[in-house]
Formats: structure tokens, sequence, C-alpha cells
């Protein structure tokens, strides 16, 4: 009854004051722990978790107070500003909401670190961007073509998958303004690899985008008017080793465009790659093209992008966080072995230039995930670089590879050739 301990608990006031709000309490409270655990290097300590139940009271009530008690007993017609509370809650409450997840984003991006842009000749404002068609392309895609407009320009090719998809950045803010035009043509998940597709894990037959792709993208490469052609993929997604030490990684299996019973193994994925590379770069060279080998960017193992979340104060802690640690300089140098293995052996021709990425983004005992210079974010999720990272890498190919100067005397080359 209302006299025992459990009816005077029930009908006591500040009970019967959690029940009114209750309602609001249920809707506020996950998202408050769910914010504030994602800005946290680790899992919100016990004593937190208290703190943010009590948070979570004081905004239900707020809520319940301007929002919800508002909404279910409008202020009469007559009385036209009666619901500025409730509007004026529900825009501060919207504004929460918006505008971390706004700087976040801005900070994911990144600015462009003014000093990768120094030297150029041209400057941004004199690039242009346009689309071209692909010629061949079963789904009637286009290739983005940047230039300031030079007629002596050198032409390059980059061809690949998504990992020459994230050079966009780097390509339209680093090489075109130093006096290059930049052809990119990439298709989602497929190696720049003449006469291969692949197929998923959990797929039961190859990828039919790049297998439809197969003879468009050698075309290109083969017929198109280039000086020089730059192959760029996500190598290590079908050759590079698997088990790490901080768990297993996705991969894929590399095969012939038409086999019917390929064998899915990381042992034939290599096989493949080493035959289909040898003879895409020979077939490239004996058209009259100089050929660039970009290697991989490094993977981060992990999504490392919701570190960038932190409250400020918590940003000390991130060092320390297994959620925030990506792989080691060891883990990722074994995991790209096998993929730089191959391109090595060009390494000292005068027609082909070879860039790793992984010597200027894991010289430490961890590799770069944030711009040194800038303390920019570079990636966009475990794999793929934002245009930070774009501009970085692009930035080290020059410094440690002289990669512009390698496309520059690709045109000299081919017009002396006649």
């Amino acid at each position: 009854g209302a006299a025992g301990p459990v009816g005077r608990v029930l009908t006591w006031r500040p009970t019967v004051w959690i029940g009114l709000i209750s309602y609001s309490l249920y809707l506020v409270h996950w998202p408050i722990i769910v914010y504030v655990a994602y800005r946290l290097p680790d899992a919100p300590s016990i004593p937190l978790r208290v703190s943010l139940f009590a948070v979570s009271i004081l905004f239900a009530a707020l809520s319940y107070y301007l929002v919800e008690r508002p909404f279910r007993h409008p202020a009469p017609a007559g009385r036209r500003f009666g619901n500025l509370p409730f509007l004026g809650a529900t825009a501060v409450i919207a504004g929460l909401l918006v505008a971390p997840t706004a700087a976040y984003k801005i900070k994911l991006i990144g600015p462009t670190p003014p000093a990768r842009l120094a030297d150029a000749p041209a400057a941004l404002s004199d690039v242009r961007m346009r689309y071209l068609p692909f010629p061949g392309s079963p789904d009637d895609r286009g290739i983005e073509r940047f230039s300031i407009g030079a007629a002596d320009a050198p032409r390059v090719l980059v061809l690949g998958d998504s990992h020459a998809g994230h050079l966009r950045e780097g390509i339209r803010d680093y090489l075109a303004p130093r006096g290059l035009e930049v052809d990119l043509a990439s298709v989602t998940g497929c190696p720049p690899l003449f006469g291969l597709t692949f197929q998923r894990e959990e797929d039961k037959a190859p990828d039919p985008l790049c297998t439809r792709h197969a003879e468009a993208k050698r075309d290109l490469a083969i017929n198109g008017d280039y000086d020089a052609v730059m192959l760029a993929s996500r190598w290590n997604l079908a050759v590079g080793e698997r088990e790490l030490s901080t768990g297993r990684l996705r991969q894929i299996h590399l095969m012939e465009v038409g086999d019917a019973d390929p064998a899915l193994n990381v042992e034939r994925s290599r096989e493949l790659f080493d035959a289909a590379l040898a003879r895409t770069v020979e077939e490239i060279l004996a058209s009259g093209k100089r050929v660039v080998l970009l290697s991989q960017a490094p993977t981060t193992g992990v999504d490392l992008s919701q570190c960038l979340a932190l409250f400020p104060w918590a940003e000390a802690a991130r060092q320390g966080s297994a959620r925030c640690a990506g792989l080691t300089s060891a883990d990722a140098r074994t995991r790209s072995d096998f993929a730089d293995r191959e391109p090595a052996e060009y390494a000292g021709r005068e027609d082909v230039l070879v860039v790793r990425p992984i010597d200027f983004f894991c010289g430490g005992e961890t590799c770069l995930w944030a711009d040194p210079e800038t303390g920019d974010f570079m990636y966009r999720d475990s794999n793929h670089l934002n245009p930070a990272g774009s501009l970085f890498l692009m930035d080290g190919a020059e410094r440690e590879s002289g990669l512009v100067e390698f496309l520059r005397e690709a045109r000299a080359v081919r017009d002396a050739r006649g």
C-alpha cells in the first residue's frame, strides 16, 4: 500500500518528478553517453558514467520544461510569442548536435598545408579540371583532367583503383600547378594490371565492374596520348601479409579474366601479381611511355579518424590508447613487403620510377597518420588518404624520388624519339 516502504518511495516527490521527465530522460541519456564515449580515448570509467547520468537528468529536465511540455500544451493562437521557449530550446539543441559534427568534419578534411604549395610556379586558381570520356568504359565513366592549360605540358595518366582516386587533391594541388597535365582514371577495387580482375572473399564470382573494364584500362594506357603512366592501387589487399600483430586484415583474390575455375588463395594471387605487373610495365614501356609504380600508402589497420574527435583535455592520452593505435612501422612493412618486392626490381631504370610512400610515412616506430608539420589528419578511413594526406604523399614522392622531374623528362624523351 501507499503507507508501506515501496509506496513511500514511489510517492516521494523526487521519484514522482523523475517519472514526469522519464520520457525525456529516455531520449537524452543514450546520446549523451555515446557522444562522450566517442570523444574519449578509452571507455568511460564508473565515476564518469555516474556523472553522465546526473548530466542526463539535467538535460532531461530542460527538455521536459522547454520542449516536451510546451509541445504537449502549446500557447493559444492569440499569444504569438508564447512558444518562443520551445522554439529557442529546439534551436539550441539542434545547434549542439550539429556544431560538433561540423567541427569534426572540418578537422577530418583538414586545411591544405600552404608550405607544400610554396614553390609551385602556377597558382591553384590557374588549375582547371574537366571531365573526359573513358574510352571503352562499359558504364560510361569519365576521366578527370587537371591542367593549367600549357600547350607543351607533359601528359600523365594516373590509372588504378580507389587508391588512384584518393590522389585527386594531390594531383590538383601539387602536380598540375607544376606544369603537368594529369588524367585520373579510376575503377573502384580494380588493380591496374592487364588481364586481371578480382574476387572478394565474401563473393561467389569475380567483380563484374573490374572484369568489364579490363580491355578499356589497357587500351587507355597503351593507346592514349600520354608521356607517362602512373599505376596506383591498394596492392596489399590482394598480395599483402594478412596476419599481423594487430589481427587479421581483409584480402581479395586476383584472377585472370575469363578463368572459369580460379584458385582463390594468396599464393596464386601473388603469382598472378608478379606476372601481370611485369607484363603491364613492359607493354606500357613498349608503347613509348615512362612508368611510375606507386606503392600503396600504408594502412592504419583501424579507422583512426575517430581519434580526431577527442575532447581537448583527453588528447594527451591519445598515444597510450589502444583505440588510437595504428599499425607499427614493422607491421606496415610486413604487410607491404611482397607488393613492394616486384616493383623494387625496376629501381635504377631510367624509364621506370618506383615510389614507396611507406618510406616517408613509416620512418619512425609508428607510421604517420597526421602531418608532422601541420598536425592535419591524413586519412579518410583505415587506408584511404584525405586531401591533406594526398598532398603529403605527392610532396614526399617529389622529395624522396624526384617524381615531378621524372614526369617532365618523360615529355622530352618522347619528343626525342619522334
